[in-house]
């Protein structure tokens, strides 16, 4: 609210220095010669409360931006948090329609609260202002300029209505176009690989045709409603020409100088009204599409979670599974450093599983308990560091091997753990090497079997109390899962492993038996 008043100054200010300069040319136009005798003075006074205005001006400039940009980084703080915590099947995020939000949106945002924000609250008084000082400084011109704002009323509040339509659907477009070539970027070498590129690049090339039929629209209507102060000297102008024709000359001519000044002064700050009521639609449109990301449901913390002591070895993990067919829950329980292999039913369904009680995912028919405490009164973060999932689920980023191995690590890990980490999964992660240094770009470019020794150091530097491996190719791989076992064992951490490929293996030391019967997600 203090910007806000701060503006509402800057406005109030620049008003009463154009009324000022109005009345110094008012005197000076009609002061005859003593006004000759004091040219300099006017001058100098005409020169200050020009720069005054500049002044104003910036300042207004400076304070709008201030109070859109603190705005707009505390809603692109929120919509990120959001996207960390919406689970995997929370609605459509596709990279196009997020790009949208945190980039077109959030930009339509910043220019209302700029420029539109601070033209209101600065034009406004000062439109105000300058009518009522007309009234008080020329009365005989007042009923004059008050005819050509009311014009510019009629014909901005016309246009407004179509202009609303115009940004609504031209963003809807826009949406439908960057979804699109997100999906398009995503799976280009699908398109490619099957001939559909030339019809992919035409239903593009539609649909960006239609988008700018739309801005078009747009744009016609925002200048009709940005150009309608353009209307206020020429119908001044007439109403003078009709009521000078029959009876000659309506006012002095100094009066006709204040009243094309004042009308000058009003014209540019209508502009900015103008302006600013069409950052105001685009703001209000752009505040819905985002409004329905911050909508979407997500993986909330508990009101008052209990904390997770940390400890340096495994933990006990319970599960409970509660039957869809009535039959009494089943439990399936882990004692600290266990070697569980997860088997039956359906890959899909184990994957639902792990998801469940690694937090990813709503524990919908799940009762998980940690050391006997129950997960879901603990929060995500502290479950998080107690609990790793091993899966290409979780994928890798644009960034090195290093990169990649070091954001699962905890903060106080050092970095000759991280190396040793990557060495027995068989990688060069200390960026002495090019394989080191180089850049991934997943998820295409990527080896399969590099990918999952990433993921598998991955886990291995959380150092979490209970790592669950959903990971095809880490299964297949027996020299690296036999690394993952064995540096979970000297580390007493409880693994629970879904591999089909592992049902030969002597590395477990028991095995959980899904049997399709229990109500999670994906399983009814």
């Amino acid at each position: 609210m203090g910007a806000l008043a701060v503006l509402i100054a800057n406005g109030f200010a620049q008003a009463a220095a154009s009324l000022a300069l109005v009345a110094i040319v008012g005197a000076a136009v009609s002061g005859g010669r003593q006004a000759i005798d004091q040219g300099w003075l006017i001058g100098a006074a005409s020169l200050s409360l020009g720069i005054t205005l500049f002044s104003l001006r910036v300042l207004q400039r400076r304070q709008g931006a201030a109070f859109a940009l603190d705005y707009v980084r505390e809603v692109r703080g929120l919509l990120v948090e959001q996207l960390f915590t919406l689970p995997p099947t929370a609605g459509r995020t596709r990279l196009g329609l997020v790009m949208t939000r945190l980039i077109t949106d959030l930009s339509a945002i910043r220019s209302w609260l700029a420029d539109g924000v601070a033209s209101l609250f600065v034009a406004g008084p000062s439109v105000v202002l300058i009518v009522l000082g007309a009234f008080w400084l020329a009365p005989g011109v007042a009923s004059f300029l008050l005819a050509g704002v009311l014009v510019w009323s009629a014909v901005t509040l016309v246009a407004l209505p179509f202009l609303h339509r115009a940004i609504r659907e031209s963003r809807r477009r826009r949406g439908r176009l960057a979804g699109r070539l997100g999906d398009v970027v995503l799976t280009r070498a699908t398109f490619a690989h099957f001939g559909r590129s030339g019809p992919a690049a035409r239903k593009i090339d539609r649909m960006s045709e239609a988008l700018n039929e739309w801005l078009v629209r747009r744009a016609g209507w925002s200048g009709a409603a940005r150009a309608s102060s353009d209307f206020v000297i020429p119908v001044i102008i007439a109403i003078l020409a009709a009521y000078a024709a029959p009876s000659g000359p309506v006012m002095p001519a100094g009066e006709l100088s204040t009243l094309l000044l004042l009308a000058g002064l009003t014209v540019a700050q209508l502009s900015d009204l103008a302006r600013a009521a069409d950052y105001r639609l685009a703001y209000v449109e752009s505040r819905r599409r985002i409004a329905s990301v911050l909508a979407m449901p997500v993986l909330p913390d508990p009101e008052d979670p209990v904390p997770l002591p940390r400890l340096a070895v495994g933990r006990r993990l319970r599960v409970e599974l509660r039957c869809s067919n009535g039959k009494p829950s089943r439990v399936l329980e882990a004692a600290p450093g266990a070697m569980i292999l997860l088997r039956g039913d359906t890959a899909e369904a184990r994957s639902a599983l792990f998801a469940s009680v690694a937090g990813i995912e709503e524990s919908n028919g799940l009762a998980i308990f940690l050391d006997d405490i129950p997960l879901d009164k603990v929060s995500r973060r502290d479950r998080r560091r107690a609990i790793t999932l091993l899966s290409p689920a979780i994928p890798l980023m644009r960034a090195t091997i290093a990169e990649n191995i070091a954001i699962g690590a905890p903060s106080a890990t050092l970095q000759e753990e991280i190396v040793a980490i990557a060495s027995l999964c068989g990688l060069a992660a200390d960026g002495a090497s090019e394989c080191g240094q180089g850049r991934l770009e997943p998820p295409h470019s990527v080896n399969p079997m590099l990918a999952a020794r990433i993921r598998a150091a991955r886990a291995l530097v959380r150092a979490a109390a209970v790592l669950l491996i959903d990971d095809v190719d880490v299964c297949k791989d027996r020299d690296l899962l036999a690394a993952v076992l064995a540096c979970a064992r000297a580390t007493h951490t409880t693994v629970i492993a879904s591999c089909d490929v592992a049902t030969g293996t002597t590395e477990f030391d028991d095995t959980w038996l899904l049997d399709g019967e229990w109500s999670s997600r994906g399983n009814p």
